[in-house]
């Protein structure tokens, strides 16, 4: 989710000066039906309705299937034209955080409280 977040405003200044900034879009994939499950329901609105004004477009329930030069081809058969793809794979908590003797949840991360 951070990372189609964070350059939608760059992308958009880098286009604006070539009459472009409208056609840069950011897609992020996700095969769950919801982003941010991991994160709890609490968070889903807030993650939903920041991606939204950001303009990032959530296509939920696929997967990306191949990136080819042109485009990004999802399992449900539609393809998206792509100058730039970035993949990520999950969620891992660093190495480092073994170091901290604390119950782990499933990513590794260390449990806390207040």
């Amino acid at each position: 989710m951070e990372i189609a977040a964070e350059p939608v405003g760059r992308l958009r200044a880098v286009a604006a000066p070539q009459g472009l900034a409208d056609e840069a879009e950011v897609v992020l994939v996700e095969c769950d039906e919801v982003v941010g499950r991991g994160l709890g329901a609490p968070a889903r609105p807030v993650i939903e309705r920041a991606l939204d004004e950001l303009g990032v477009v959530l296509r939920l329930g696929v997967t990306v299937e191949r990136v080819d030069e042109r485009a990004v081809h999802l399992s449900d058969g539609s393809a998206g034209p792509a100058r730039t793809a970035v993949w990520t794979a999950g969620v891992r908590a660093d190495g480092i955080t073994a170091r901290i003797p604390a119950a782990r949840d499933e990513p590794g991360r260390p449990a806390a409280d207040e």
